[in-house]
């Protein structure tokens, strides 16, 4: 294979304008960069979500089916082993099934009209 014929993606397109899918991994990264989560030293897994994201956006309408469900696939894995914030912390799910599960004070209760 020759330097001239080799692009970083799976299909060899020319390189162009990012297709929706690269456009959106492109943001996700930027907005975990900018809340300190994705540093320099991850340049790998983004330089990988973003080949991967790529090949994704020029598989349509090409191929099997199967074959873009693994791509599917493996965009996600990378993704996953990015840096992230949690979703929820484990303390507001206990606050709020605290709050859910706690028995009605006495004063919701007479408010109901249920204190006798």
């Amino acid at each position: 294979m020759t330097g001239a014929s080799y692009t970083p993606s799976l299909f060899n397109d020319a390189l162009g304008d990012p297709g929706a899918v690269e456009a959106a991994v492109l943001k996700q990264v930027a907005k975990l960069r900018d809340l300190g989560y994705v540093e320099d030293h991850h340049a790998g897994l983004v330089q990988l979500a973003v080949m991967t994201a790529r090949d994704v956006d020029m598989s349509f309408g090409r191929g099997a089916p199967s074959g873009r469900a693994n791509l599917y696939r493996v965009l996600n894995e990378v993704l996953e082993q990015l840096p992230h914030p949690e979703a929820a912390s484990t303390d507001v799910l206990q606050e709020v099934l605290a709050a859910i599960t706690a028995p009605p004070t006495a004063e919701e209760l007479a408010e109901l009209g249920l204190d006798g």
